[in-house]
């Protein structure tokens, strides 16, 4: 989505892609923009009733410096703390691709009641990723997959976020799903590329924690067949397949 022109140009100084929003127990919403003229976050806090929530500052809007480029097509964002009426703990997650020659991501934990980034964090700042490339180690500097195609974020237990995506541009021009589990300090814990039962994925779109504590992804994939869904099960601190839960 975009925020209106009118509203970009009389509170933003300048257009904002938005990004994602995230409601507070007092009725108003925190909304996170991108502006790609300074490559930065852009926070608008709303009143319930529309007007600018001068909570955090002065004039209900802050800026954040990310410091690179964001490819808004390929973003996701998690809120964080909003179900309670403590406002301390209202975070936004934001993970997007950063588009190169060789596609990294860029992930940024938002402290929405300050307005700035939270300080346990990455060391306080937006976190740089190179998700292809851990995944599948280049060979004499060669990415077999230089497009990061971020799909989703979403909240795991104990802090932890998972990330969900592509990874494309193989010469094969077959994609491989990935999903990334990534801990409250913004180190990436475990990784995968998850296949079971016959179905290898190809692209993964979303990650819910069970009440079982294992991890259920969606997303698709390659079956005997052709091209298909798939319900995948895994281990929550490898990410490795314990089964292919349905697909069709």
């Amino acid at each position: 989505c975009e925020l209106p022109v009118s509203f970009a140009s009389a509170a933003l100084g300048g257009d904002v892609e938005g990004l994602g929003p995230c409601p507070h127990a007092n009725g108003s919403v925190s909304v996170v923009g991108y502006r790609a003229r300074t490559g930065s976050l852009v926070i608008v806090r709303l009143k319930a009733n529309g007007d600018l929530d001068t909570s955090f500052s002065a004039d209900g809007v802050n800026e954040l410096s990310l410091g690179t480029a964001l490819a808004v097509d390929r973003s996701a964002t998690a809120c964080a703390g909003v179900g309670n009426t403590q406002p301390e703990d209202d975070r936004m997650m934001i993970v997007a691709t950063q588009p190169a020659t060789v596609d990294k991501a860029v992930a940024a934990l938002v402290d929405l009641n300050s307005g700035g980034y939270d300080s346990t964090f990455y060391l306080g700042g937006p976190g740089q990723y190179d998700f292809s490339g851990l995944l599948f180690p280049p060979q004499n500097q060669v990415w077999a997959y230089p497009r990061t195609k971020v799909r989703g974020v979403f909240p795991a237990t104990n802090g932890n976020w998972m990330v969900v995506g592509q990874l494309d541009g193989h010469s094969s021009g077959v994609p491989k799903g990935f999903i990334a589990l990534v801990n409250a300090g913004g180190a990436i814990d475990a990784m995968a590329q998850p296949n079971a039962g016959g179905f290898a994925s190809r692209d993964l779109n979303v990650a819910r924690v069970g009440a079982d504590g294992d991890i259920r992804v969606l997303g698709s994939g390659a079956v005997a067949g052709g091209i298909t869904w798939g319900l995948l099960r895994l281990n929550p601190a490898t990410l490795q397949p314990v089964s292919l839960r349905v697909s069709g």
